[in-house]
């Protein structure tokens, strides 16, 4: 469960690692700060010494508690050397780490690494001594770039240098495997006890018969939900039980999706379909909870409450969930425009200039491009050199009487069927339905009956 959403957790924090990731924050504050808080524990505790060398086993519990994080610390940081006011041997102001981890110490231990300059130049013959000949280059390499100015602590996990607990945690957090479907389990469309149960589902944890005789409970099984009265197991009442194997064959059946041998091959399968860019696609993602709910909750009526949903019932609120609309229908009197990147001619005689006009009273534009209906929403424009043109729409739309939204690119088929002509240079110009190309006919009616367009991957 102490696991992020995205390697098959519940997004809790193990308390744990909360606390080292604090204590870690008391470390990086008591080497970096200059408060009197931390004066106090570097003369009590400290002392003249590098903090590689500080024995964790000595001082109070509290003491003990942050002298243990100590090392995770110094092992994510570093130091941007400036006036040389750290140890040698035992400081981290390369990037490699610090040098007694590549090299025997020589000579003091608490040598500073400006005791290595003669006046503006540094002393070669002792960096020879120190680290021999054929290290003295690298090291040379750090030492010549140095600025004036203090020393600057950097917290090597983070783009600013600055000091996260979060990204502490994450350190030292224990990692699980990288989940790619669970951006559809935790969907935001989803509520949150349809999101947990499908979580314990796929962990082979919900409350069924079979899991408690696995952890040793004695009870004899017996399905409340079917006249045969079969062994309840997670796949008999998610999956293969008549009314539920009904529904998945169904589904299956519309959006060519196979089904496997029991309900967690048959998620997983179903999980490389979806997609987020089609309505088709993100209803294939969410298809899995859209099923397994209303025959999870039958089951719990009629096991706790000793009261069984009719088959049908659960059938059709199974079903009314997995109802969805392609092209919502214009209200009578309203006029709708799609519109598609690739039009020509706008604000002219096309697009929202033609609507203005024929002095249309109200307008609903559907944009298949939501980084443009986030402009349009936010007032602003993402791209510098679109100024003229964005400002020109602008005083277009703020004329009129409109509503700017989104809508797939399943549902826009008809403008872009005319930006593709357009592109290939075709002129056309009708004034009643028959006479338009058969194609872009179709697509017309079906748009007009508010008939989905689909889009399905069959394997």
């Amino acid at each position: 469960m102490c696991l992020p959403v995205e390697e098959g957790g519940l997004g809790l924090h193990h308390l744990d690692d909360m606390q080292k990731a604090l204590h870690m924050r008391f470390v990086w504050n008591l080497i970096q700060g200059n408060s009197l808080w931390a004066q106090f524990f570097k003369a009590k505790y400290v002392g003249s010494k590098p903090w590689f060398l500080i024995d964790a086993n000595k001082g109070t519990r509290f003491w003990k508690m942050i002298a243990n994080c100590i090392r995770l610390v110094l092992k994510n940081l570093k130091w941007s050397l400036r006036e040389g006011n750290l140890f040698f041997w035992y400081d981290k102001w390369r990037n490699r780490g610090p040098l007694y981890s590549d090299l025997p110490v020589v000579g003091s231990h608490l040598l500073k690494v400006k005791e290595c300059q003669l006046s503006n130049l540094w002393d070669v013959e002792l960096l020879v001594n120190l680290v021999g000949q054929d290290h003295v280059n690298d090291i040379l390499e750090f030492l010549t770039v140095c600025k004036g100015g203090s020393n600057v602590l950097v917290w090597m996990k983070k783009d600013s240098g600055c000091f996260s607990t979060k990204l502490a945690w994450d350190c030292i957090r224990i990692r699980g495997s990288t989940m790619n479907w669970h951006s559809w389990m935790w969907h935001s469309q989803l509520p949150l006890k349809v999101s947990v149960s499908m979580w314990k589902a796929w962990h082979h944890a919900i409350g069924v018969d079979d899991h408690l005789c696995r952890v040793g409970v004695p009870i004899v099984s017996k399905c409340d939900c079917c006249d045969a009265g079969k062994y309840e197991d997670q796949n008999h009442v998610l999956f293969e039980r008549d009314l539920a194997a009904r529904m998945w064959r169904y589904c299956g059946g519309i959006f060519g999706l196979p089904l496997h041998g029991n309900w967690k091959e048959t998620v997983s399968h179903w999980f490389l379909h979806a997609s987020s860019s089609s309505q088709v696609g993100i209803i294939v993602g969410l298809l899995h909870s859209l099923l397994s709910w209303p025959f999870w909750c039958r089951r719990c009526v009629a096991h706790m409450e000793d009261f069984t949903i009719f088959a049908y019932i659960a059938y059709r609120s199974a079903k009314a969930l997995l109802e969805f609309r392609g092209l919502a229908q214009t209200p009578h009197g309203n006029f709708k425009l799609n519109t598609n990147g690739s039009g020509f001619r706008n604000p002219g005689s096309s697009g929202a200039g033609a609507c203005k006009a024929l002095m249309i009273g109200y307008v609903e534009v559907e944009l298949d491009s939501q980084v443009v209906v986030s402009w349009w929403k936010q007032r602003r424009y993402g791209v510098w050199y679109l100024e003229d043109f964005w400002e020109v729409i602008l005083c277009l739309l703020d004329s009129m009487d409109c509503l700017v939204c989104h809508v797939f690119k399943e549902g826009n088929k008809v403008a872009d069927w005319l930006a593709k002509s357009g592109v290939l240079g075709h002129h056309m110009e009708q004034q009643v339905i028959g006479e338009v190309p058969r194609l872009l006919r179709s697509l017309i009616c079906l748009d007009k009956l508010g008939v989905p367009s689909l889009r399905c991957s069959y394997v």
